[in-house]
């Protein structure tokens, strides 16, 4: 009978008897990792990290400095932040929760997908970035750098109905898209988006989105990110 059998049969010594016993589970095969299935782009995207480290803003899974946020102050409130929220379109209104009251940057909130939300839980998994990289370019944050987010209740119940009004049903599918349902770029959002809202709300022209993460790291010294 070969190793593939459900179970294997001996005779016990003496007995007689017929003993069955489970067969030894067959061993898997290692898992491939992305790497070994892609070496050209594993090797171009450290690269463009390297690069980005070097001559781009810190990539989104790095440490950030509060003293970047030259303006995070002015969101401290929430009568501050809420004009700010009102200013803002209904689809962009929970990109600015996330930053404020769980410490997203930017880059992280653009690369989010459905399939990283887990509204029951309150718990969003960072897997990726849509921002942060010379050219706007998509990355898949490796692996030792991936974190998981918590939020209150109240961010939780905007996630879900956010998921359920704005976001497509596939796993992959965006959260945060642009009004054609396209991967959000920075550079369009804060012209399209962010500026408009600023000047409605009466804030400093030069208040970027990355102030209100610096509000969120004001207020959660401790946090290791």
């Amino acid at each position: 009978m070969g190793p593939a059998a459900a179970e294997a049969r001996s005779f016990a010594e003496g007995a007689g008897e017929l003993v069955t016993s489970p067969a030894e589970p067959k061993a898997e095969a290692p898992e491939t990792t992305w790497a070994e299935l892609h070496p050209w782009r594993f090797r171009m995207d450290q690269l463009i990290g390297r690069l980005a480290e070097r001559f781009w803003e810190a990539p989104c899974w790095v440490a950030m400095d509060p003293a970047r946020c030259p303006h995070a102050r002015v969101c401290e409130s929430w009568e501050a932040t809420d004009a700010l929220l009102s200013a803002l379109p209904e689809r962009y209104r929970l990109l600015a929760l996330l930053m404020r009251y769980a410490g997203l940057r930017f880059g992280e909130a653009s690369g989010l997908r459905r399939r990283a939300c887990d509204p029951a839980r309150r718990h969003i998994r960072i897997e990726a970035v849509g921002d942060g990289y010379p050219g706007d370019a998509f990355q898949i944050i490796p692996r030792q750098f991936r974190r998981t987010y918590s939020v209150d209740d109240e961010v939780g119940g905007a996630l879900a109905e956010h998921l359920a009004r704005y976001v497509a049903r596939g796993r992959k599918a965006f959260v945060f898209t642009d009004a054609q349902g396209k991967r959000l770029r920075r550079r369009d959002f804060e012209a399209q988006v962010w500026a408009p809202a600023v000047a409605d709300a009466r804030f400093p022209k030069e208040l970027a989105p990355e102030d209100l993460t610096g509000c969120w790291m004001l207020e959660n010294p401790e946090a290791p990110w």
